[in-house]
């Protein structure tokens, strides 16, 4: 839900209404008279072919992550997404994990204080935070449901080409049900979680085609961004 919350709010339109979360199309909701159907899907780098499989998931700096985000919740009135790099040549024990959390929380506190919205700051060995954790990235943004969790991881980051938003918006164009309840259909693409959801986007020039009303791409890793692509 959050991502649609980030849509919504970075969307130049007038106020949506009558929002519905549904299955198929994934949201529903009223913009003035049109009625829409929003469709959401996900990128990660094993979606295309000619990318490495890598859709991973840790369920250790998951946990870890989400004990932060309750912890730094308690010390600041907005939400935020949050995003932790760990040191792979320290690891966290559990008689230090308390020790880490309590420090990593005391440095991140007043650096959010200061933070306006959509404003980020990332945090590296310059501001003390414990030598088990690489960097933190913090991203204040007001009215989300929940704050929620970057889940960053390292490596390459692979170009999101042209090619690859192009095969993405032909899979989701081969289930579209056209349907009198709506006036527009729209396709929302974004980036997906940890480091095998992160792409370096560029410029793609011309627009693309599609049988969708409109196509959006949500970014949310290097950026918070979104843009229309159709």
């Amino acid at each position: 839900m959050w991502v649609f919350e980030l849509f919504r709010s970075s969307l130049s339109e007038e106020a949506m209404n009558t929002i519905v979360h549904g299955d198929v199309p994934d949201f529903r909701f009223c913009i003035g008279q049109s009625r829409i159907g929003l469709e959401v899907t996900e990128l990660y780098h094993d979606s295309f072919s000619g990318l490495p499989a890598s859709k991973e998931r840790s369920s250790f700096g998951s946990r870890f992550t989400e004990e932060i985000i309750r912890s730094l919740s308690d010390y600041v009135s907005f939400t935020f997404g949050i995003g932790i790099v760990f040191n792979s040549n320290y690891s966290i024990s559990s008689s230090k994990r308390a020790g880490i959390i309590s420090c990593l929380v005391s440095n991140c506190v007043p650096a959010m204080r200061i933070l306006q919205n959509k404003q980020s700051i990332e945090l590296d060995f310059n501001f003390d935070i414990p030598r088990e954790i690489q960097y933190v990235r913090i991203l204040r943004y007001d009215g989300l449901p929940e704050s929620f969790d970057f889940r960053p991881e390292g490596g390459t980051i692979p170009v999101l080409e042209k090619s690859h938003l192009e095969e993405v918006i032909q899979k989701k164009e081969q289930l579209i049900v056209r349907s009198s309840e709506f006036d527009e259909l729209w396709l929302l693409i974004r980036e997906g979680e940890y480091f095998s959801g992160s792409f370096t986007i560029p410029e793609y020039g011309a627009e693309f085609k599609s049988e969708f009303d409109r196509v959006y791409l949500l970014t949310t890793h290097e950026k918070l961004n979104l843009i229309r692509i159709c």
